[in-house]
């Protein structure tokens, strides 16, 4: 790829590649809708289209496990758009086809013909990140990275050279194995209503592998999963090559393979993607940039064009549910009483008020209850802008907020100051601590607090009258361990 892949950067400046088409399909990018992605490959729909090519099935092709060891990812879904991601370990060109799943009753599996990316260039590492425009609103997808053999390209390349080639597998080099394949949904158009469900957890400590509790999540078929941080404990890591070895490991676990492979992720970091406790004030810049950059090369983020290290960012879908990921440890200036930056927080300000969502689900790596303990100082609590945003909400009058948290290692529910609430998750895989739950369990405010790996299936129904958010806490095995519903 070269200095500016080997570097961690990637061809738009947003973490993505640039979805390279064959013929008439390969600019990525339509110059004149400010960045917006132009549908995928419709030109060269049309002429297979015309040349009568069949419709693609992935799964009558093999899995090559080993050429793609770290499984698939979709994430960032709006209602046009997905970045989906893999790791190429193989030496072969590789192409992504994406298909839109016919609806039932249909005959055909898929409506329509594989959209087709011609190379798929990946990085230093052979990680691979494209940004796919074009999707149809609420439709569901599937998608696999495709091997080819010898005649699809420069093939036989190294894991960082260029693997690209020409055609997409609509001529030269026949497809011959594939990833998993992977599903995704993009989001509701706007102003649309309907029930939708998401999976909420974190922290993912290697070390307590295997991450079990993650399969029962993917058999719920979620429509999106979020990702609350902690995605891997890198504590000891300093370099590049030691932040990809925590990511390595975590992600060839089978559990969190089929999770990320069932669904588009939200996701967002903590402080062990960099270590524990780790002060933005403080840390070697050298080393941040090793962290940032791992994290953005393995998950299915898109950061802005022009801001690559920004990681709030919001995804509606439809009127049923806006989600605002935030960013709760990269902007921290404790001498100057900041838990996050003031742009961040007039943006989350901005973002609520405007949502025509019925719910609002704001995704906060660390707790937003006033809880107490030791470990406050390192929460909202500790910081004033903390009654900030909850004033706000309270004083507009907005409805429908609710605050999914992480880092306690424990579920929790608790009541907050406006009538919302907020749903504590995770972990996957950490330590526990029963003593602090039971501490927490006293605070008037907490109506569930208990040490456990969990995660929570979330159910909106805006349809609803009054509209529900139905939590179930799920343990090992997909057991339910407590069940609560909020109306906004």
């Amino acid at each position: 790829m070269g200095n500016a892949a080997r570097g961690g950067g990637w061809a738009l400046g947003a973490g993505l590649l640039a979805l390279g088409l064959s013929g008439a399909c390969r600019p990525a990018l339509d110059p004149a809708a400010a960045g917006t992605p132009a549908p995928l490959c419709a030109a060269w729909a049309a002429a297979a289209n015309a040349r009568g090519v069949a419709l693609r099935d992935l799964s009558a092709l093999p899995e090559d496990a080993a050429a793609f060891p770290e499984g698939v990812a979709s994430g960032d879904v709006d209602a046009t758009r997905a970045v989906l991601w893999t790791r190429h370990a193989g030496t072969r060109a590789t192409r992504l086809w994406v298909l839109e799943r016919g609806e039932p009753p249909a005959r055909a599996l898929y409506r329509g013909v594989a959209l087709d990316a011609a190379a798929c260039p990946p990085n230093d590492a052979g990680l691979i990140k494209m940004d796919v425009g074009g999707l149809v609103p609420g439709a569901r997808y599937d998608f696999a990275f495709v091997d080819l053999d010898d005649g699809g390209g420069s093939g036989g390349g190294s894991a960082g050279g260029d693997r690209g080639g020409s055609d997409g597998g609509s001529s030269g080099g026949a497809p011959v194995a594939r990833s998993r394949v992977g599903h995704f949904r993009a989001a509701l158009e706007p102003g649309a209503r309907a029930p939708l469900s998401f999976v909420a957890t974190a922290d993912a400590n290697g070390a307590m592998a295997p991450f079990a509790l993650l399969a029962s999540a993917a058999a719920a078929a979620p429509d999106f999963v979020v990702h609350l941080g902690d995605t891997v404990y890198a504590d000891e890591a300093l370099t590049r090559d030691d932040y990809r070895a925590f990511y390595a490991a975590n992600w060839s676990d089978p559990a969190l393979q089929a999770l990320l492979a069932a669904a588009p992720v939200y996701a967002t970091w903590d402080d062990h993607e960099v270590f524990n406790s780790w002060d933005p004030e403080t840390i070697d810049p050298v080393q941040l940039d090793a962290a940032r950059g791992a994290f953005l090369e393995h998950l299915p983020v898109r950061t802005p064009a022009g801001a690559p290290a920004r990681l709030w960012r919001s995804f509606a879908w439809g009127d049923t549910v806006e989600v605002f990921v935030l960013d709760c440890r990269g902007e921290r200036r404790a001498s100057e009483g900041l838990f996050m930056s003031a742009a961040q927080m007039q943006w989350l300000k901005d973002g609520l008020s405007r949502s025509t969502a019925t719910f609002k689900i704001v995704v906060t790596s660390v707790p937003v209850s006033a809880l107490g303990g030791p470990l406050a100082f390192d929460r909202w609590e500790a910081y004033a802008q903390r009654l900030e945003i909850l004033g706000y909400v309270a004083a507009q009058g907005l409805t429908g907020v609710f605050w999914l948290t992480a880092d306690l290692h424990m579920a929790l529910v608790a009541a907050l100051p406006y009538g919302g609430a907020e749903i504590g998750v995770g972990p996957i895989a950490a330590g526990l601590h029963p003593d602090s739950a039971a501490r927490y369990g006293e605070v008037p405010a907490v109506r569930y607090a208990a040490a456990l790996r969990n995660y929570a299936l979330i159910t909106l129904d805006p349809l609803a009258a009054p509209p529900t958010l139905t939590l179930s806490v799920r343990a090992t095995d997909g057991i339910e361990v407590h069940h609560d519903v909020f109306t906004p």
